[in-house]
């Protein structure tokens, strides 16, 4: 009989269960960002969603002075600061290696917060 080998982003779920169900109890939604090693392991690192408090000190914080221009770098790097709850990785950690930083940075500035589905239309 074969048996089948256990996808790695699961055993990352079953590995931080108990601590995601602590962090639901105090932030309400979780999500999971899985960053992929090669196709047998990875990595997970855990967020919370930013307050409109948090997302406003971030876009705050990003501006240039003088130039008036955002710096979405620095805009990520403060919504990872904010929102990281734990995982396989430190803040350091992913601060320090750019690749990481990159794909952490844009998975904050894009997918963190999911927008609601809107329609508008002339009346």
């Amino acid at each position: 009989m074969e048996t089948k080998k256990q996808d790695w982003r699961e055993v990352l779920r079953e590995k931080y269960k108990e601590q995601v169900a602590a962090w639901k109890r105090q932030y309400g939604s979780v999500k999971v960002l899985f960053i992929e090693n090669n196709k047998e392991s990875g990595r997970a690192l855990f967020f919370r969603e930013p307050t409109r408090l948090q997302l406003s000190a971030a876009e705050a914080m990003s501006i240039t002075a003088g130039t008036g221009e955002s710096d979405l770098y620095k805009k990520s790097e403060r919504l990872l600061a904010d929102c990281l709850l734990g995982g396989d990785l430190s803040l350091e950690a992913v601060l320090n290696d750019t690749a990481m930083f990159m794909a952490v940075g844009k998975f904050v500035l894009y997918d963190l917060v999911e927008q609601k589905k809107t329609h508008w239309e002339s009346c």
